[in-house]
């Protein structure tokens, strides 16, 4: 789930990522990128309408929208605001579509980097990252990782 934090909740905001924003192609929608600068974490917001679908279709496209989103914030610079408007057919997409889509689109407007793709398939951490994510390979390091064989290593105080 996407947090209220990184979601643009305001008509005015919405209004300006709009009506100021680069424009961008995707499958069955259109998206807006604009990077105000400010402090906020990336942000985005969805404009998906009745020629989606009804109520329950359109929740879907709105979830699975933002599913694919939440993978690319932490490779977007602060005070981007996107904004995805929806078409009819974009039921037809997967969250892992939105988040292909998304990077593919911000790839070309040039505000995320080639490596994000393997980054985000493989589950590796963006460069400057702490922590990898949970569950994945690379969360477990060396020094935490679980013993693979029931004997105690060599110079720990049980081998003696």
């Amino acid at each position: 789930m996407l947090s209220r934090t990184y979601r643009l909740t305001s008509a005015a905001d919405i209004s300006a990522t709009l009506a100021q924003g680069q424009k961008l192609r995707l499958p069955h929608a259109t998206a807006s990128l604009w990077i105000t600068g400010g402090e906020l974490p990336a942000r985005l917001g969805l404009a998906v309408g009745k020629p989606v679908g009804n109520s329950v279709v359109r929740s879907r496209v709105s979830r699975c929208i933002r599913h694919g989103f939440a993978p690319l914030i932490a490779y977007l610079p602060r005070g981007t605001q996107v904004v995805v408007r929806a078409f009819a057919g974009a039921q037809r997409l997967s969250s892992a579509d939105w988040t292909r889509v998304l990077t593919q689109a911000l790839q070309q407007a040039g505000v995320v980097d080639k490596t994000v793709d393997v980054l985000i398939t493989t589950g590796l951490p963006a460069a400057g990252d702490p922590v990898a994510p949970a569950g994945s390979a690379m969360a477990l390091t060396p020094s935490t990782a679980a013993p693979t064989n029931s004997q105690p290593a060599p110079d720990s105080p049980a081998a003696s």
